[in-house]
């Protein structure tokens, strides 16, 4: 094999020769093509591979071209009607936003009267409220004035043929039995009557007469408990039927009368130690030996008895 190189000359011809047969073969297939060396002793094989230009693509037709403008051009008009489709949509999302927003303001608008009108309302019951305190309050010094004179017996037994007339036979065996410093007379009751709960309600002339009587009825059933005794009964002023006992209290208002029922439930349920009336007024004690406590209302005897 030579070992001889290509002069430097001959390389730069050779280029050159090149690139002229690659200008006058674009048109023509790919070929393995063999330049000789200039040198005229030895020949160098070039193998080339030509890039194919813009006319070897294949033929597009025009009819292809046109099909494919007409896909486009349905493409945008279902595209078009998507776009409608979805703009009609959120004009009806606006309007029914906007008709929203239109009841929530007439709502708030009315929730506002509402809470001005209930607010109103209760100024009112707070007023009205107050107003009925105060007539209870009067109502309730009017039923004590009418009633000072007056007390109530209970658990006397109906008589056979009842009228006044015994009740007035049955005061009067009361006041001897219970020791009266003068009988009582007819003309010292005002009125006699039994309620609708079988209570006999007796109204004095003077409420000296109606505090004598009751202090005369504690000091005896005081007087029979230390004796070992049984209190005040039906047996003791000689009336028919089973012994009952006889209970006599001041005449109370309704307002008090309920008071004074829940004082003497306490006491037997061991929740107070004792109630009593005096006057017209409520008292308790808590313990045995405490100071009495003086009740007005309900909600002062369910804090004692809590």
């Amino acid at each position: 094999m030579s070992t001889q190189r290509t002069p430097p000359g001959s390389r730069q011809q050779l280029n050159i020769q090149n690139s002229l047969q690659c200008i006058t073969t674009q048109t023509q297939p790919l070929t393995r093509q063999v330049t000789p060396d200039l040198d005229d002793n030895n020949y160098i094989k070039i193998t080339k591979s030509l890039k194919r230009t813009l006319g070897d693509l294949p033929f597009q037709p025009l009819s292809s071209i046109s099909e494919i403008k007409v896909m486009f051009a349905e493409l945008k008009t279902q595209q078009d009607q998507k776009f409608e489709l979805l703009n009609t949509a959120l004009m009806t999302i606006v309007t029914q936003n906007q008709e929203i927003q239109k009841s929530v303001a007439t709502l708030t608008h009315q929730h506002q009267d509402l809470l001005a009108k209930i607010n109103h309302l209760e100024l009112e019951n707070n007023e009205y409220k107050q107003q009925i305190l105060t007539l209870e309050t009067k109502l309730d010094l009017l039923e004590k004035c009418a009633r000072g004179n007056s007390i109530e017996i209970r658990n006397l037994p109906v008589q056979t043929n009842e009228n006044k007339t015994v009740l007035n036979d049955i005061i009067h065996k009361l006041g001897l039995t219970l020791g009266l410093n003068t009988p009582i007379q007819d003309s010292e009751i005002r009125n006699i009557f039994r309620t609708k709960t079988d209570a006999i309600i007796v109204d004095f002339n003077s409420i000296l007469r109606k505090e004598t009587f009751l202090f005369n009825y504690k000091m005896y059933n005081k007087s029979k408990r230390q004796n070992g005794e049984t209190v005040l009964n039906s047996e003791h002023i000689n009336l028919p039927g089973t012994p009952r006992s006889i209970y006599i209290s001041e005449y109370l208002t309704t307002k008090l009368r309920r008071v004074f029922y829940i004082a003497r439930e306490s006491v037997k349920n061991k929740k107070l130690f004792a109630a009593w009336t005096d006057y017209g007024k409520i008292y308790v004690k808590k313990e045995e030996g405490t100071k009495p406590i003086r009740v007005d209302n309900e909600s002062e005897l369910y804090k004692l008895t809590l």
